[in-house]
């Protein structure tokens, strides 16, 4: 289930009821702030009996990241970057880690809201970051939580009420790290904690 299927189901309460979702759209609470600033509409996934997939993402970058030889004794990029964000100022949380980050002096942290990102800076920026920084933005699902673990980047997410790919399975806690939105204002601290390898 992805936008299209989403719509469809939402018209059909005995489907939403009876059916088991594999879904990317795994936004697990219907709070009115945040339905309000995504255009009022959510997928229609319960942790209960639904079930977290990996959202679609490129065939390119994995590849590319195979290229840059992320994991191997000669990485084409050194990771030199503590934490890393390219994207646009598309939510609340965005703003709010915005003005954390906006007085930081420290060259080790590379986070921007300038919006498009170019394929090839991005990829660089990946392969040479030990923690990326995965925030809801238009919705909480993205290729980009993916395309950071492909990258060997440690995903740093401030996503609530968003059940992980795959949680039913994995333990996001022993890979990534997770950070209440109410605690956006710990980020530079807990990144600077935590042991990368």
């Amino acid at each position: 289930v992805h936008d299209y299927g989403t719509s469809i189901a939402m018209d059909q309460p005995e489907v939403l009821r009876t059916t088991t979702f594999i879904t990317s759209n795994a936004e697990t609470m219907r709070r009115s702030n945040i339905a309000a600033e995504m255009g009022g509409v959510f997928g229609p996934y319960s942790p209960k009996k639904d079930v977290s997939s990996v959202c679609s993402s490129s065939f390119y970058l994995p590849a590319k990241a195979i290229e840059y030889d992320v994991f191997g004794q000669n990485p084409r990029f050194r990771r030199t970057t503590l934490l890393s964000f390219q994207g646009g100022m598309s939510s609340d949380v965005r703003r709010r880690v915005a003005e954390v980050v906006s007085n930081e002096r420290d060259p080790s942290i590379d986070v921007t809201f300038d919006g498009h990102v170019d394929p090839s800076s991005y990829m660089q920026n990946l392969a040479s970051s030990k923690f990326c920084l995965h925030m809801r933005g238009t919705r909480v699902v993205s290729p980009r939580l993916i395309e950071s673990i492909w990258f060997g980047c440690v995903p740093v997410i401030l996503a609530d009420d968003y059940d992980l790919p795959l949680s039913h399975l994995l333990d996001w806690t022993k890979f990534s790290i997770i950070i209440p939105e109410s605690e956006f204002h710990t980020l530079l601290n807990r990144t600077r904690s935590a042991k990368w390898a």
